[in-house]
């Protein structure tokens, strides 16, 4: 089994990102940029990084693969890196990944850099899609890939203003999954907006944070922040079973 070094700055994303590989095959361990492995890894994933973080990793492990998520597509990455152009998709990193660790693992197998058996029933065809408003774009598509791979359609939205225009213009999802600070436009404005709003009131808000404060008392659920990919998938689960 390859061991995977996933380095991201937000927590939330180094453990969503360690589970989807978890369910992929890999063995992941997490750290944020800078941190020390107790154990040499088969491969790096870092998310997001700066140039000077791609060359501190590349010092600290000069013989292990290392696999950038960026949406810099200009910025000018040492030769010896792979990059993987986000939005996330995981079966095209999961290949990568395969890819630059082929003279360790051998010729890549199909099964393992697909996602593994659903854990959530597919239940696209009942009541409408999902929201995710988060304005963490790489944790907005990481989530988003997630859930869709159990055949739910989710719409994204990266602020609130965003979230808050598509829910105006029509869209009417099963839940909301509602990040709480956010630019622009926070969760407690969103929340606000669509409790004063008739044609918006009923539908259910998913709080998602990481802040120790309680959640608002108008919210149908709360999901913390580093939360399990577990955790949400039993969530989604039960919005659509008490539908």
């Amino acid at each position: 089994m390859v061991n995977v070094l996933v380095l991201a700055e937000d927590e939330c994303i180094r453990f969503t990102c360690a589970e989807v590989l978890a369910r992929m095959g890999f063995r992941p361990n997490v750290g944020a940029p800078g941190d020390a492995c107790a154990v040499i890894p088969d491969a790096i994933l870092i998310w997001e990084p700066g140039v000077a973080d791609v060359r501190a990793t590349r010092a600290a492990y000069p013989d292990v693969p290392l696999l950038v998520c960026t949406w810099q597509h200009r910025q000018p990455w040492p030769e010896t890196v792979e990059v993987a152009r986000l939005p996330f998709n995981a079966e095209r990193v999961g290949q990568m990944l395969h890819k630059v660790v082929r003279g360790l693992e051998g010729p890549p197998d199909v099964e393992s850099v697909t996602h593994a058996p659903a854990q959530v029933p597919a239940i696209s065809g009942r009541l409408g899609a999902l929201l995710l408003i988060e304005d963490n774009h790489a944790l907005r598509d990481s989530l988003v890939e997630v859930i869709e791979a159990q055949g739910i359609e989710v719409r994204g939205a990266r602020d609130g203003i965003e979230g808050l225009n598509l829910l105006r213009a029509g869209l009417r999802p099963r839940a909301v999954f509602l990040d709480s600070w956010m630019p622009n436009l926070d969760g407690a404005g969103v929340l606000t907006a669509m409790t004063s709003d008739a044609r918006l009131a009923n539908i259910p808000v998913v709080w998602m944070s990481g802040d120790v404060a309680e959640p608002p008392s108008e919210v149908a659920a709360f999901l913390e922040k580093p939360f399990r990919v577990d955790t949400l998938l039993d969530l989604v689960r039960a919005l659509y079973e008490s539908a």
